[in-house]
Protein backbone atom coordinates (compact mmCIF):
# COMPACT_ATOMS: atom_id res chain seq x y z
CA UNK A 1 0.00 0.00 0.00
CA UNK A 2 1.23 2.97 -0.72
CA UNK A 3 2.53 5.18 2.57
CA UNK A 4 1.00 8.44 1.31
CA UNK A 5 -2.47 6.44 0.98
CA UNK A 6 -2.25 4.85 4.19
CA UNK A 7 -5.17 6.02 7.01
CA UNK A 8 -3.80 7.70 10.43
CA UNK A 9 -2.52 4.78 13.18
CA UNK A 10 -4.76 4.81 16.66
CA UNK A 11 -2.98 3.15 19.28
CA UNK A 12 -4.36 1.16 22.03
CA UNK A 13 -5.14 4.18 24.45
CA UNK A 14 -6.70 6.37 21.46
CA UNK A 15 -9.00 3.52 20.47
CA UNK A 16 -10.05 2.60 23.62
CA UNK A 17 -11.20 6.21 24.73
CA UNK A 18 -12.67 6.66 20.75
CA UNK A 19 -14.95 3.66 21.76
CA UNK A 20 -15.92 5.12 25.01
CA UNK A 21 -16.73 8.36 23.47
CA UNK A 22 -19.34 6.89 21.51
CA UNK A 23 -20.83 5.44 23.83
CA UNK A 24 -21.06 8.15 26.24
CA UNK A 25 -22.61 10.03 23.47
CA UNK A 26 -25.21 7.07 22.87
CA UNK A 27 -26.30 7.29 26.66
CA UNK A 28 -26.97 10.58 26.91
CA UNK A 29 -28.73 10.81 23.50
CA UNK A 30 -30.93 7.74 24.32
CA UNK A 31 -31.28 9.49 28.09
CA UNK A 32 -32.42 12.80 26.73
CA UNK A 33 -34.68 11.12 24.00
CA UNK A 34 -36.13 9.40 27.15
CA UNK A 35 -36.79 12.76 28.52
CA UNK A 36 -38.33 14.45 25.85
CA UNK A 37 -40.14 11.55 24.44
CA UNK A 38 -38.87 11.89 21.17
CA UNK A 39 -39.20 8.12 20.40
CA UNK A 40 -35.65 7.53 19.22
CA UNK A 41 -35.51 10.67 16.99
CA UNK A 42 -32.97 11.83 18.98
CA UNK A 43 -30.47 8.74 18.82
CA UNK A 44 -31.20 9.42 14.73
CA UNK A 45 -29.98 12.46 15.02
CA UNK A 46 -26.64 11.57 16.78
CA UNK A 47 -25.78 9.06 13.98
CA UNK A 48 -26.38 11.72 11.53
CA UNK A 49 -24.16 14.23 13.41
CA UNK A 50 -21.17 11.60 14.21
CA UNK A 51 -20.77 9.57 11.29
CA UNK A 52 -19.95 12.42 9.35
CA UNK A 53 -16.96 13.38 11.69
CA UNK A 54 -13.49 12.22 9.28
CA UNK A 55 -12.70 10.35 12.79
CA UNK A 56 -15.69 8.33 12.57
CA UNK A 57 -15.63 7.87 8.89
CA UNK A 58 -12.02 6.56 9.05
CA UNK A 59 -12.87 3.94 12.00
CA UNK A 60 -15.76 2.55 10.07
CA UNK A 61 -13.60 2.38 6.56
CA UNK A 62 -10.98 0.73 9.30
CA UNK A 63 -13.39 -1.86 10.81
CA UNK A 64 -14.93 -2.78 7.05
CA UNK A 65 -11.00 -3.22 5.89
CA UNK A 66 -10.78 -5.64 9.04
CA UNK A 67 -13.45 -7.61 8.34
CA UNK A 68 -12.88 -7.96 4.62
CA UNK A 69 -8.69 -9.11 5.39
CA UNK A 70 -8.49 -12.85 6.66
CA UNK A 71 -8.30 -14.01 10.05
CA UNK A 72 -4.29 -14.19 10.38
CA UNK A 73 -4.05 -10.47 8.70
CA UNK A 74 -6.49 -9.54 11.94
CA UNK A 75 -4.31 -11.19 14.31
CA UNK A 76 -0.55 -9.38 12.92
CA UNK A 77 -1.83 -6.28 13.53
CA UNK A 78 -1.19 -6.42 17.17
CA UNK A 79 2.65 -5.83 18.13
CA UNK A 80 3.07 -7.40 21.89
CA UNK A 81 0.40 -9.71 22.53
CA UNK A 82 -2.04 -12.86 21.28
CA UNK A 83 -4.46 -11.02 19.77
CA UNK A 84 -6.76 -14.49 18.86
CA UNK A 85 -10.25 -13.99 20.67
CA UNK A 86 -9.64 -10.22 21.18
CA UNK A 87 -9.15 -9.56 17.56
CA UNK A 88 -12.27 -11.71 16.93
CA UNK A 89 -14.08 -10.25 19.42
CA UNK A 90 -13.22 -6.90 18.42
CA UNK A 91 -14.24 -7.47 14.92
CA UNK A 92 -17.64 -8.89 15.51
CA UNK A 93 -18.21 -5.55 17.58
CA UNK A 94 -17.16 -3.20 14.60
CA UNK A 95 -19.26 -5.20 12.35
CA UNK A 96 -22.22 -4.93 14.41
CA UNK A 97 -21.06 -1.19 14.56
CA UNK A 98 -21.01 -0.39 11.63
CA UNK A 99 -24.29 -2.42 10.56
CA UNK A 100 -26.24 -0.46 12.45
CA UNK A 101 -24.85 2.82 11.71
CA UNK A 102 -27.68 5.12 11.52
CA UNK A 103 -30.09 3.01 12.69
CA UNK A 104 -31.77 3.21 16.21
CA UNK A 105 -29.69 1.51 19.55
CA UNK A 106 -30.65 0.63 22.59
CA UNK A 107 -29.74 1.50 25.84
CA UNK A 108 -29.08 -2.26 26.50
CA UNK A 109 -26.99 -2.35 23.77
CA UNK A 110 -24.81 0.70 24.52
CA UNK A 111 -24.34 -1.31 27.95
CA UNK A 112 -23.17 -4.50 26.51
CA UNK A 113 -21.16 -2.55 24.12
CA UNK A 114 -19.58 -0.61 26.79
CA UNK A 115 -19.37 -4.18 28.83
CA UNK A 116 -17.34 -5.35 25.73
CA UNK A 117 -15.07 -2.83 25.96
CA UNK A 118 -13.99 -3.34 29.49
CA UNK A 119 -13.75 -7.15 29.85
CA UNK A 120 -11.26 -7.27 26.40
CA UNK A 121 -9.76 -3.62 26.54
CA UNK A 122 -9.65 -2.53 30.57
CA UNK A 123 -9.73 -5.55 32.37
CA UNK A 124 -6.55 -6.09 34.20
CA UNK A 125 -5.38 -2.69 33.86
CA UNK A 126 -4.73 -2.70 30.18
CA UNK A 127 -5.55 1.07 30.34
CA UNK A 128 -5.16 2.52 33.86
CA UNK A 129 -5.01 5.95 32.43
CA UNK A 130 -7.75 7.34 30.16
CA UNK A 131 -8.86 11.22 29.76
CA UNK A 132 -9.76 12.41 32.84
CA UNK A 133 -12.93 14.63 30.86
CA UNK A 134 -14.26 11.10 29.24
CA UNK A 135 -14.01 9.78 33.11
CA UNK A 136 -16.18 12.68 33.61
CA UNK A 137 -18.42 12.45 31.30
CA UNK A 138 -19.07 8.38 31.47
CA UNK A 139 -19.00 8.58 35.36
CA UNK A 140 -22.02 11.16 35.32
CA UNK A 141 -23.86 9.05 32.32
CA UNK A 142 -23.61 5.65 34.59
CA UNK A 143 -25.20 7.63 37.43
CA UNK A 144 -27.98 9.10 35.90
CA UNK A 145 -28.69 5.27 34.13
CA UNK A 146 -27.94 3.59 37.71
CA UNK A 147 -30.89 5.45 39.37
CA UNK A 148 -33.40 4.52 36.68
CA UNK A 149 -36.86 3.02 37.98
CA UNK A 150 -39.51 0.91 36.59
CA UNK A 151 -43.32 0.32 37.58
CA UNK A 152 -46.09 1.79 39.78
CA UNK A 153 -45.48 4.64 42.63
CA UNK A 154 -45.81 2.41 44.84
CA UNK A 155 -43.99 -0.50 43.33
CA UNK A 156 -41.24 1.12 41.62
CA UNK A 157 -37.51 -1.03 41.21
CA UNK A 158 -34.47 -0.58 39.44
CA UNK A 159 -34.49 -1.62 35.36
CA UNK A 160 -32.23 -3.96 33.98
CA UNK A 161 -30.07 -1.55 32.72
CA UNK A 162 -29.76 0.26 36.19
CA UNK A 163 -28.41 -2.77 37.26
CA UNK A 164 -25.87 -3.77 34.49
CA UNK A 165 -24.91 0.65 34.49
CA UNK A 166 -24.02 -0.05 38.60
CA UNK A 167 -21.49 -3.27 37.70
CA UNK A 168 -19.87 -0.97 35.11
CA UNK A 169 -19.23 1.73 37.55
CA UNK A 170 -17.60 -0.68 39.89
CA UNK A 171 -15.56 -2.11 36.85
CA UNK A 172 -14.35 1.38 35.77
CA UNK A 173 -13.51 2.39 39.24
CA UNK A 174 -11.59 -0.43 39.58
CA UNK A 175 -9.77 -0.19 36.47
CA UNK A 176 -8.97 2.99 35.49
CA UNK A 177 -7.47 5.80 37.85
CA UNK A 178 -8.84 8.93 36.58
CA UNK A 179 -12.44 7.61 36.84
CA UNK A 180 -11.63 6.73 40.77
CA UNK A 181 -10.55 10.65 41.08
CA UNK A 182 -14.11 11.53 38.96
CA UNK A 183 -16.40 9.76 41.86
CA UNK A 184 -13.88 10.92 44.79
CA UNK A 185 -15.08 14.30 43.61
CA UNK A 186 -18.78 13.89 43.52
CA UNK A 187 -20.51 14.61 46.59
CA UNK A 188 -22.11 12.01 48.82
CA UNK A 189 -25.55 13.15 48.41
CA UNK A 190 -25.06 12.75 44.57
CA UNK A 191 -24.25 9.23 44.94
CA UNK A 192 -26.77 8.58 47.49
CA UNK A 193 -29.30 9.16 44.91
CA UNK A 194 -27.98 7.10 42.17
CA UNK A 195 -26.45 4.10 44.07
CA UNK A 196 -30.08 3.51 45.60
CA UNK A 197 -28.42 0.59 48.12
CA UNK A 198 -31.34 0.09 49.76
CA UNK A 199 -33.15 -0.70 46.90
CA UNK A 200 -30.24 -2.89 45.02
CA UNK A 201 -29.89 -4.33 48.63
CA UNK A 202 -33.51 -5.33 49.87
CA UNK A 203 -34.30 -6.63 46.21
CA UNK A 204 -33.26 -10.15 46.71
CA UNK A 205 -30.88 -12.08 44.60
CA UNK A 206 -28.14 -14.74 45.10
CA UNK A 207 -25.58 -14.02 47.26
CA UNK A 208 -23.10 -13.45 44.76
CA UNK A 209 -24.96 -10.86 43.69
CA UNK A 210 -24.91 -9.06 46.89
CA UNK A 211 -21.91 -9.55 47.81
CA UNK A 212 -20.71 -7.63 44.63
CA UNK A 213 -22.85 -5.15 45.60
CA UNK A 214 -21.31 -4.76 49.05
CA UNK A 215 -17.70 -5.36 47.19
CA UNK A 216 -18.64 -1.70 44.85
CA UNK A 217 -19.57 -0.41 48.05
CA UNK A 218 -16.25 -0.40 49.59
CA UNK A 219 -14.97 0.56 45.99
CA UNK A 220 -17.06 3.73 46.08
CA UNK A 221 -15.27 4.45 49.87
CA UNK A 222 -11.81 3.82 48.16
CA UNK A 223 -12.21 6.46 46.43
CA UNK A 224 -14.18 9.10 48.79
CA UNK A 225 -11.90 11.24 51.26
CA UNK A 226 -11.11 9.47 54.51
CA UNK A 227 -14.09 9.58 57.20
CA UNK A 228 -16.83 8.04 55.00
CA UNK A 229 -18.69 4.98 55.55
CA UNK A 230 -21.13 3.44 54.27
CA UNK A 231 -23.92 4.95 55.50
CA UNK A 232 -22.96 8.03 54.10
CA UNK A 233 -23.65 6.46 50.59
CA UNK A 234 -27.69 5.07 52.32
CA UNK A 235 -30.43 7.64 53.73
CA UNK A 236 -30.74 7.62 57.69
CA UNK A 237 -34.29 5.86 57.72
CA UNK A 238 -32.50 2.93 55.42
CA UNK A 239 -29.12 2.50 57.73
CA UNK A 240 -30.99 0.58 60.56
CA UNK A 241 -32.81 -2.27 58.23
CA UNK A 242 -29.46 -2.76 55.97
CA UNK A 243 -26.73 -2.84 58.25
CA UNK A 244 -26.85 -6.13 59.10
CA UNK A 245 -26.73 -7.77 55.35
CA UNK A 246 -24.24 -5.28 54.62
CA UNK A 247 -21.99 -5.91 57.96
CA UNK A 248 -22.46 -9.69 56.50
CA UNK A 249 -20.99 -9.24 53.28
CA UNK A 250 -18.52 -6.92 54.64
CA UNK A 251 -17.03 -9.69 57.15
CA UNK A 252 -17.28 -12.32 54.29
CA UNK A 253 -14.90 -9.89 51.56
CA UNK A 254 -12.52 -9.07 54.74
CA UNK A 255 -11.94 -13.08 55.28
CA UNK A 256 -11.63 -13.42 51.62
CA UNK A 257 -9.86 -10.30 50.16
CA UNK A 258 -8.33 -12.31 47.38
CA UNK A 259 -11.23 -12.61 45.89
CA UNK A 260 -12.51 -8.93 45.79
CA UNK A 261 -10.16 -6.55 43.86
CA UNK A 262 -10.25 -2.55 45.82
CA UNK A 263 -8.39 0.44 43.27
CA UNK A 264 -4.91 1.31 42.84
CA UNK A 265 -5.69 5.06 43.91
CA UNK A 266 -3.25 7.75 42.15
CA UNK A 267 -1.64 9.62 45.27
CA UNK A 268 -3.18 11.34 48.26
CA UNK A 269 -6.77 11.94 48.52
CA UNK A 270 -7.66 15.00 49.83
CA UNK A 271 -11.36 16.24 50.84
CA UNK A 272 -13.03 19.08 49.18
CA UNK A 273 -12.66 21.88 51.37
CA UNK A 274 -15.87 22.68 52.92
CA UNK A 275 -17.04 23.26 56.85
CA UNK A 276 -19.12 20.44 56.55
CA UNK A 277 -21.38 20.73 59.30
CA UNK A 278 -23.28 17.55 59.72
CA UNK A 279 -19.67 16.00 60.38
CA UNK A 280 -18.87 14.90 63.94
CA UNK A 281 -15.15 16.13 65.34
CA UNK A 282 -14.07 12.89 64.75
CA UNK A 283 -14.96 11.98 61.52
CA UNK A 284 -13.36 15.40 60.54
CA UNK A 285 -10.16 14.59 62.34
CA UNK A 286 -10.13 11.16 59.99
CA UNK A 287 -11.13 12.99 56.31
CA UNK A 288 -7.89 15.98 56.72
CA UNK A 289 -5.92 13.66 58.83
CA UNK A 290 -5.22 16.04 61.64
CA UNK A 291 -4.02 15.08 64.85
CA UNK A 292 -5.87 17.20 68.09
CA UNK A 293 -3.39 17.78 69.90
CA UNK A 294 -0.31 18.46 67.37
CA UNK A 295 -2.11 19.47 64.28
CA UNK A 296 -0.23 18.89 60.81
CA UNK A 297 3.10 18.20 60.29
CA UNK A 298 5.35 20.16 57.62
CA UNK A 299 5.08 17.48 54.91
CA UNK A 300 0.99 17.59 55.28
CA UNK A 301 1.25 21.03 54.90
CA UNK A 302 3.31 20.97 51.97
CA UNK A 303 1.24 18.91 50.19
CA UNK A 304 -2.17 20.56 51.15
CA UNK A 305 -1.22 23.89 50.01
CA UNK A 306 0.03 22.23 46.58
CA UNK A 307 -3.47 20.92 45.73
CA UNK A 308 -5.74 23.25 47.77
CA UNK A 309 -3.81 26.55 47.06
CA UNK A 310 -3.32 29.60 49.02
CA UNK A 311 -5.93 30.79 51.93
CA UNK A 312 -6.85 33.68 49.92
CA UNK A 313 -9.23 35.44 47.58
CA UNK A 314 -8.58 35.77 44.03
CA UNK A 315 -7.38 38.89 43.29
CA UNK A 316 -9.10 40.72 40.19
CA UNK A 317 -7.71 41.34 37.14
CA UNK A 318 -6.51 44.70 36.61
CA UNK A 319 -7.24 46.17 33.82
CA UNK A 320 -4.63 48.78 31.84
CA UNK A 321 -5.77 52.17 31.11
CA UNK A 322 -6.16 52.08 27.35
CA UNK A 323 -8.59 49.24 27.86
CA UNK A 324 -10.40 51.26 30.80
CA UNK A 325 -10.50 54.42 28.48
CA UNK A 326 -11.74 51.92 25.34
CA UNK A 327 -14.66 50.75 27.77
CA UNK A 328 -15.74 54.20 27.78
CA UNK A 329 -15.86 55.00 24.24
CA UNK A 330 -17.55 52.09 24.06
CA UNK A 331 -20.55 52.39 26.29
CA UNK A 332 -24.12 52.21 24.94
CA UNK A 333 -24.68 56.37 25.87
CA UNK A 334 -21.55 56.90 24.20
CA UNK A 335 -22.05 55.72 20.98
CA UNK A 336 -25.40 57.26 20.60
CA UNK A 337 -23.68 60.97 21.17
CA UNK A 338 -20.93 59.80 18.56
CA UNK A 339 -23.99 58.99 16.18
CA UNK A 340 -25.45 62.45 16.98
CA UNK A 341 -22.06 64.63 16.20
CA UNK A 342 -22.13 62.34 12.96
CA UNK A 343 -25.54 63.48 12.09
CA UNK A 344 -25.30 66.86 13.30
CA UNK A 345 -22.12 67.54 10.80
CA UNK A 346 -24.29 65.85 7.99
CA UNK A 347 -26.57 68.66 8.23
CA UNK A 348 -23.68 71.13 9.17
CA UNK A 349 -24.51 72.25 12.71
CA UNK A 350 -21.37 72.75 13.58
CA UNK A 351 -21.39 73.77 16.93
CA UNK A 352 -23.74 71.19 18.17
CA UNK A 353 -20.83 68.41 16.58
CA UNK A 354 -18.51 70.66 18.22
CA UNK A 355 -20.56 70.73 21.82
CA UNK A 356 -21.44 67.21 22.01
CA UNK A 357 -17.53 66.48 20.90
CA UNK A 358 -16.64 67.99 23.96
CA UNK A 359 -19.33 66.44 26.34
CA UNK A 360 -17.65 62.98 24.65
CA UNK A 361 -14.01 63.54 25.14
CA UNK A 362 -14.79 64.73 28.82
CA UNK A 363 -17.24 62.04 30.09
CA UNK A 364 -14.36 59.59 28.47
CA UNK A 365 -11.50 61.34 30.60
CA UNK A 366 -13.39 61.89 34.02
CA UNK A 367 -14.68 58.22 34.22
CA UNK A 368 -11.18 56.75 32.82
CA UNK A 369 -9.81 58.59 36.18
CA UNK A 370 -12.44 57.98 38.58
CA UNK A 371 -12.10 53.92 37.49
CA UNK A 372 -8.19 54.34 37.37
CA UNK A 373 -8.25 55.84 41.26
CA UNK A 374 -10.53 53.65 42.70
CA UNK A 375 -8.18 50.68 41.48
CA UNK A 376 -4.88 52.31 43.19
CA UNK A 377 -7.85 52.70 46.14
CA UNK A 378 -8.69 48.94 46.44
CA UNK A 379 -5.11 47.87 46.04
CA UNK A 380 -3.92 50.52 48.46
CA UNK A 381 -6.87 48.55 50.75
CA UNK A 382 -5.55 44.96 49.82
CA UNK A 383 -2.28 45.61 51.25
CA UNK A 384 -3.20 47.92 54.09
CA UNK A 385 -2.52 44.95 56.96
CA UNK A 386 -1.98 41.58 55.97
CA UNK A 387 -4.03 39.14 58.57
CA UNK A 388 -1.73 36.63 61.14
CA UNK A 389 -3.03 33.19 62.32
CA UNK A 390 -2.11 31.28 65.54
CA UNK A 391 -1.67 27.49 64.14
CA UNK A 392 -0.71 24.32 65.84
CA UNK A 393 1.62 22.71 63.89
CA UNK A 394 4.12 19.82 64.49
CA UNK A 395 2.59 20.37 68.23
CA UNK A 396 4.44 23.65 68.68
CA UNK A 397 1.46 27.01 68.47
CA UNK A 398 3.34 29.51 65.73
CA UNK A 399 2.00 32.77 64.21
CA UNK A 400 1.77 32.59 60.21
CA UNK A 401 0.44 34.50 57.42
CA UNK A 402 -3.51 33.44 57.41
CA UNK A 403 -2.73 33.43 53.41
CA UNK A 404 -0.41 30.39 54.33
CA UNK A 405 -3.60 28.20 55.73
CA UNK A 406 -4.81 25.08 54.83
CA UNK A 407 -7.49 22.49 55.20
CA UNK A 408 -7.38 20.48 58.23
CA UNK A 409 -5.16 23.39 60.57
CA UNK A 410 -5.64 23.93 63.89
CA UNK A 411 -6.21 27.43 64.54
CA UNK A 412 -6.67 29.09 67.50
CA UNK A 413 -8.36 32.05 68.30
CA UNK A 414 -8.03 34.48 70.89
CA UNK A 415 -9.36 38.00 71.95
CA UNK A 416 -9.41 40.67 69.98
CA UNK A 417 -7.61 38.59 66.65
CA UNK A 418 -9.55 38.54 63.66
CA UNK A 419 -10.90 35.46 62.19
CA UNK A 420 -8.40 34.67 59.39
CA UNK A 421 -10.42 31.75 57.11
CA UNK A 422 -13.45 30.15 57.08
CA UNK A 423 -13.45 27.57 60.42
CA UNK A 424 -15.35 24.71 62.02
CA UNK A 425 -15.15 25.11 65.92
CA UNK A 426 -13.88 22.05 67.85
CA UNK A 427 -14.06 23.43 71.32
CA UNK A 428 -14.62 27.42 72.60
CA UNK A 429 -15.68 28.81 75.40
CA UNK A 430 -17.57 32.25 75.82
CA UNK A 431 -17.01 32.46 72.26
CA UNK A 432 -18.67 36.19 71.10
CA UNK A 433 -17.64 37.56 67.52
CA UNK A 434 -18.48 40.52 65.83
CA UNK A 435 -19.41 40.35 62.54
CA UNK A 436 -19.20 44.10 61.36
Amino acid sequence: MNEGSAPPVIDGKESVEFQIGIHVVDMFDILASRAHDARGAGTSRRYQLVHNNPLVRHMRGATANMLRSSPSATTVASSDTELSQQANGEATAGANAVARAGADISLTEVLDSLQYVVDYRLKGRQQPHLDAGLMGRLCDALLLIMALTQGSFLHKRLTDDARSAYFLFGQFIEEVNEFQHCVGQKPPADLRRALKLDKRISDGGPEEEKLALVTIIRLVLACLPPGHDWRDLVDEYEQRSLAPSVEKYNQIINDDTASYHMPVTGGAVYPPAALYFDRTVEKLLAMFKTDLSTGLTSEQVEERREFYGRNELPRPVRRPWWKIVWAQLTDLMILMLCAAIIATAVDGEWKSSIVLGVVVVLNTIVGSWQEIKAGKALSALENLGTTTAQVIRNGVLESIDAAELVPGDLVELSEGEAVPADLRLVSCAQLEIIES
